[in-house]
């Protein structure tokens, strides 16, 4: 496995993630919702064998399920780049941020002006940062 790729995707992802972490609440909170709609309804059918309402409470539940497990799976995935990125310097993780995170067009010219750095050397910084996030996050570079 490519533990430097693994690392660049987790971090190009993290932002998402975290965007993910306020809607799933959300998300489920309306299922819930719909859930407590279609009870009220179904109780409401007198033995009329309508087998549409199984079928979307089931789904509704299922895919409620999916979305608690992806929000822990996605904390989790949140909360390892936190400490990962909390284990290098500043610079290293202002490298990673604009990088990979929070990319604005003009990124190398930013770094470079920010930090001092040529641009060729905020490359090298770059690879050195990533290394080490690598190691923080996986052990491994």
């Amino acid at each position: 496995m490519n533990w430097k790729k693994e690392s660049e995707s987790e971090l190009r992802d993290f932002k998402k993630k975290q965007e993910a972490l306020n809607n799933i609440p959300s998300i489920i909170e309306h299922i819930n919702f719909e859930l407590m709609l279609f009870n009220n309804s179904i109780n409401n059918i007198n033995n009329n064998n309508d087998y549409r309402w199984d079928d979307t409470v089931i789904n509704s539940i299922i895919k409620r399920s999916e979305l608690e497990r992806n929000l822990l799976l996605i904390k989790h995935r949140v909360e390892l780049v936190e400490r990962g990125l909390s284990s290098i310097t500043f610079d290293e993780r202002r490298i990673l941020e604009l990088f990979y995170i929070d990319r604005p067009i003009d990124h190398l010219q930013k770094l470079s002006e920010e930090l001092c750095y040529e641009k060729s050397s905020v490359y090298n910084k770059k690879d050195v940062a990533i290394r080490n996030f690598t190691l923080a996050m996986y052990g491994i570079n």
